[in-house]
Protein backbone atom coordinates (compact mmCIF):
# COMPACT_ATOMS: atom_id res chain seq x y z
CA UNK A 1 0.00 0.00 0.00
CA UNK A 2 1.03 3.14 -0.85
CA UNK A 3 1.88 6.00 1.57
CA UNK A 4 0.10 9.31 1.32
CA UNK A 5 2.67 11.80 0.47
CA UNK A 6 1.94 15.67 0.87
CA UNK A 7 -0.60 15.78 3.20
CA UNK A 8 -1.80 19.68 3.55
CA UNK A 9 -3.13 21.22 6.25
CA UNK A 10 -6.76 22.83 6.41
CA UNK A 11 -5.83 26.54 5.72
CA UNK A 12 -3.01 25.81 3.00
CA UNK A 13 -5.62 24.47 1.22
CA UNK A 14 -7.88 27.29 1.55
CA UNK A 15 -5.10 29.24 -0.17
CA UNK A 16 -4.52 27.27 -2.85
CA UNK A 17 -8.15 27.66 -3.44
CA UNK A 18 -8.43 31.29 -4.66
CA UNK A 19 -12.67 31.23 -4.30
CA UNK A 20 -12.46 29.82 -0.36
CA UNK A 21 -9.71 32.07 0.08
CA UNK A 22 -11.74 35.25 -0.39
CA UNK A 23 -14.36 34.26 2.49
CA UNK A 24 -13.98 36.01 5.52
CA UNK A 25 -11.90 34.29 8.53
CA UNK A 26 -14.64 33.45 11.00
CA UNK A 27 -16.21 31.32 7.49
CA UNK A 28 -13.45 29.20 7.09
CA UNK A 29 -12.72 28.32 10.77
CA UNK A 30 -16.40 27.64 10.50
CA UNK A 31 -16.17 25.15 7.13
CA UNK A 32 -12.98 23.70 8.90
CA UNK A 33 -14.99 22.48 11.98
CA UNK A 34 -17.52 21.09 9.63
CA UNK A 35 -15.31 19.20 7.36
CA UNK A 36 -15.14 15.63 7.97
CA UNK A 37 -12.15 13.50 6.83
CA UNK A 38 -11.92 10.23 5.22
CA UNK A 39 -9.48 8.22 3.62
CA UNK A 40 -10.06 6.17 0.14
CA UNK A 41 -7.25 3.38 -0.35
CA UNK A 42 -6.29 3.78 -4.17
CA UNK A 43 -8.72 1.46 -6.77
CA UNK A 44 -11.50 2.68 -4.62
CA UNK A 45 -14.75 4.20 -6.00
CA UNK A 46 -15.78 7.22 -3.86
CA UNK A 47 -19.70 5.54 -3.60
CA UNK A 48 -20.68 7.92 -0.83
CA UNK A 49 -21.01 11.27 -3.54
CA UNK A 50 -24.34 12.42 -2.51
CA UNK A 51 -25.99 15.52 -4.05
CA UNK A 52 -25.26 19.09 -1.80
CA UNK A 53 -21.96 17.22 -0.55
CA UNK A 54 -19.00 19.04 -1.01
CA UNK A 55 -15.57 16.86 -1.54
CA UNK A 56 -11.69 18.54 -1.29
CA UNK A 57 -8.77 16.64 -1.84
CA UNK A 58 -6.62 17.03 0.80
CA UNK A 59 -4.02 14.69 -0.57
CA UNK A 60 -3.87 12.07 -3.84
CA UNK A 61 -5.84 11.87 -6.73
CA UNK A 62 -9.27 11.30 -8.14
CA UNK A 63 -10.00 9.75 -11.61
CA UNK A 64 -13.60 11.72 -12.75
CA UNK A 65 -15.40 9.15 -14.97
CA UNK A 66 -18.36 9.15 -17.70
CA UNK A 67 -20.22 5.97 -17.38
CA UNK A 68 -23.17 4.37 -19.25
CA UNK A 69 -24.83 1.56 -19.08
CA UNK A 70 -23.08 -0.72 -20.71
CA UNK A 71 -20.32 -0.05 -18.43
CA UNK A 72 -17.88 1.60 -20.70
CA UNK A 73 -16.30 4.25 -19.09
CA UNK A 74 -14.23 7.49 -20.13
CA UNK A 75 -12.03 9.48 -18.14
CA UNK A 76 -13.03 13.50 -18.02
CA UNK A 77 -10.49 14.66 -15.42
CA UNK A 78 -7.52 13.98 -13.37
CA UNK A 79 -8.61 15.84 -9.88
CA UNK A 80 -5.77 16.81 -7.56
CA UNK A 81 -5.02 18.25 -4.28
CA UNK A 82 -6.73 21.22 -3.27
CA UNK A 83 -9.82 20.50 -5.92
CA UNK A 84 -13.06 20.11 -5.50
CA UNK A 85 -16.10 18.19 -6.83
CA UNK A 86 -19.60 17.39 -5.72
CA UNK A 87 -23.16 16.89 -6.96
CA UNK A 88 -25.21 19.99 -6.71
CA UNK A 89 -28.27 17.82 -8.65
CA UNK A 90 -29.79 14.84 -7.84
CA UNK A 91 -29.06 11.72 -10.29
CA UNK A 92 -32.23 10.87 -12.60
CA UNK A 93 -32.46 7.57 -14.53
CA UNK A 94 -30.33 9.11 -17.56
CA UNK A 95 -28.45 6.16 -18.93
CA UNK A 96 -24.86 8.78 -18.30
CA UNK A 97 -23.49 8.67 -15.15
CA UNK A 98 -20.65 10.40 -13.14
CA UNK A 99 -18.21 8.54 -11.22
CA UNK A 100 -15.14 9.34 -8.81
CA UNK A 101 -12.58 7.10 -8.16
CA UNK A 102 -9.41 7.18 -5.96
CA UNK A 103 -6.33 6.90 -8.25
CA UNK A 104 -3.92 6.28 -5.64
CA UNK A 105 -4.54 6.22 -1.73
CA UNK A 106 -6.72 9.46 -1.52
CA UNK A 107 -7.35 11.49 1.44
CA UNK A 108 -10.80 13.71 1.19
CA UNK A 109 -12.09 16.12 3.50
CA UNK A 110 -16.01 15.89 2.96
CA UNK A 111 -18.92 18.71 3.98
CA UNK A 112 -22.29 16.69 4.32
CA UNK A 113 -25.73 18.94 2.37
CA UNK A 114 -26.86 19.58 6.30
CA UNK A 115 -23.80 20.83 7.63
CA UNK A 116 -23.27 22.95 4.67
CA UNK A 117 -27.06 24.47 5.24
CA UNK A 118 -26.02 24.99 8.69
CA UNK A 119 -22.89 26.73 7.41
CA UNK A 120 -24.84 28.85 5.46
CA UNK A 121 -27.62 30.32 7.73
CA UNK A 122 -24.56 31.42 10.07
CA UNK A 123 -22.67 32.88 6.69
CA UNK A 124 -24.65 33.31 4.01
CA UNK A 125 -22.35 34.98 1.64
CA UNK A 126 -20.13 31.39 1.20
CA UNK A 127 -23.31 30.80 -0.88
CA UNK A 128 -22.05 32.51 -3.61
CA UNK A 129 -18.75 31.27 -3.61
CA UNK A 130 -19.44 27.97 -3.32
CA UNK A 131 -21.73 28.39 -6.55
CA UNK A 132 -18.99 29.64 -8.74
CA UNK A 133 -16.81 26.36 -7.15
CA UNK A 134 -19.66 24.10 -8.60
CA UNK A 135 -20.24 26.28 -11.86
CA UNK A 136 -16.57 26.07 -12.81
CA UNK A 137 -16.44 22.41 -12.02
CA UNK A 138 -19.52 21.88 -14.32
CA UNK A 139 -17.49 23.72 -17.16
CA UNK A 140 -14.75 21.19 -16.83
CA UNK A 141 -17.17 19.14 -16.96
CA UNK A 142 -18.68 19.84 -20.09
CA UNK A 143 -15.65 20.87 -21.97
CA UNK A 144 -14.05 17.31 -21.19
CA UNK A 145 -16.99 15.50 -22.48
CA UNK A 146 -16.83 17.85 -25.56
CA UNK A 147 -13.56 16.89 -26.19
CA UNK A 148 -14.94 13.69 -26.67
CA UNK A 149 -17.39 14.86 -29.40
CA UNK A 150 -14.31 15.99 -31.86
CA UNK A 151 -13.59 14.33 -35.20
CA UNK A 152 -10.56 12.24 -34.48
CA UNK A 153 -7.80 11.60 -32.21
CA UNK A 154 -4.84 14.18 -33.02
CA UNK A 155 -7.74 16.83 -33.02
CA UNK A 156 -8.98 15.86 -29.49
CA UNK A 157 -5.39 15.23 -27.94
CA UNK A 158 -4.85 18.95 -29.32
CA UNK A 159 -7.96 20.21 -27.64
CA UNK A 160 -7.23 17.97 -24.41
CA UNK A 161 -3.83 19.41 -24.04
CA UNK A 162 -4.98 22.98 -24.52
CA UNK A 163 -7.41 22.32 -21.72
CA UNK A 164 -5.20 21.21 -19.17
CA UNK A 165 -2.66 24.05 -20.50
CA UNK A 166 -5.50 26.68 -19.10
CA UNK A 167 -6.34 24.38 -15.78
CA UNK A 168 -2.91 23.90 -14.36
CA UNK A 169 -0.99 24.66 -16.44
CA UNK A 170 2.56 27.20 -15.46
CA UNK A 171 3.48 29.67 -17.61
CA UNK A 172 7.26 30.82 -17.95
CA UNK A 173 8.76 32.85 -21.13
CA UNK A 174 5.94 33.03 -23.30
CA UNK A 175 5.67 28.89 -23.16
CA UNK A 176 2.82 26.98 -20.83
CA UNK A 177 4.47 24.09 -19.08
CA UNK A 178 1.82 21.09 -18.06
CA UNK A 179 2.20 19.05 -15.00
CA UNK A 180 4.36 15.59 -15.66
CA UNK A 181 2.08 13.81 -13.39
CA UNK A 182 -0.33 12.94 -16.67
CA UNK A 183 0.53 9.39 -18.15
CA UNK A 184 0.19 8.97 -21.27
CA UNK A 185 -2.30 6.12 -20.82
CA UNK A 186 -4.33 9.05 -18.94
CA UNK A 187 -4.49 10.93 -21.83
CA UNK A 188 -5.74 7.96 -23.90
CA UNK A 189 -8.34 7.46 -21.63
CA UNK A 190 -9.49 11.07 -21.61
CA UNK A 191 -9.97 10.95 -25.36
CA UNK A 192 -10.72 7.81 -25.73
CA UNK A 193 -8.42 6.03 -27.85
CA UNK A 194 -4.73 3.81 -26.82
CA UNK A 195 -1.82 4.80 -25.30
CA UNK A 196 -0.05 3.95 -28.51
CA UNK A 197 -1.80 6.08 -30.65
CA UNK A 198 -0.91 9.00 -28.11
CA UNK A 199 2.45 8.19 -28.28
CA UNK A 200 2.25 8.46 -32.00
CA UNK A 201 0.57 11.82 -32.14
CA UNK A 202 2.73 13.60 -29.69
CA UNK A 203 5.74 12.36 -31.67
CA UNK A 204 3.12 14.01 -34.53
CA UNK A 205 2.80 17.34 -32.44
CA UNK A 206 6.74 17.53 -31.48
CA UNK A 207 7.37 17.56 -35.07
CA UNK A 208 4.71 19.56 -35.71
CA UNK A 209 6.09 22.51 -33.43
CA UNK A 210 3.02 22.41 -31.73
CA UNK A 211 4.89 21.08 -28.82
CA UNK A 212 8.07 20.52 -27.00
CA UNK A 213 8.90 17.79 -24.46
CA UNK A 214 11.49 17.64 -21.85
CA UNK A 215 11.23 14.14 -20.18
CA UNK A 216 7.87 13.58 -19.12
CA UNK A 217 6.92 17.56 -19.06
CA UNK A 218 4.96 18.86 -22.18
CA UNK A 219 5.41 22.50 -23.14
CA UNK A 220 2.73 24.41 -25.12
CA UNK A 221 3.82 27.92 -27.03
CA UNK A 222 1.18 30.30 -25.75
CA UNK A 223 0.07 30.96 -29.12
CA UNK A 224 -1.13 27.29 -29.95
CA UNK A 225 -3.25 27.73 -26.85
CA UNK A 226 -5.22 31.37 -27.74
CA UNK A 227 -5.47 29.02 -31.07
CA UNK A 228 -7.31 26.34 -29.62
CA UNK A 229 -9.07 27.91 -26.88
Amino acid sequence: MHIIKNTVDFPTLIRRISLLSILEKDAQVDLERRFVYKRYPGGTKISSVKAGDQYLIRSGRVYQFLTDDQGEDLLLNVLTTGEMFGTPFKRNSSSIDICYVAQEDTSLLILHKNSFKQHLKKFPQSALVFIKKADRHLQETYEAMACLSMGDAPARLKKLLVRLGEKEGRIKNNEIILSSSHTQSEFARMIGTRRETVSRILSQLEKEGFIVRRGRKIILHSHNQKKLA
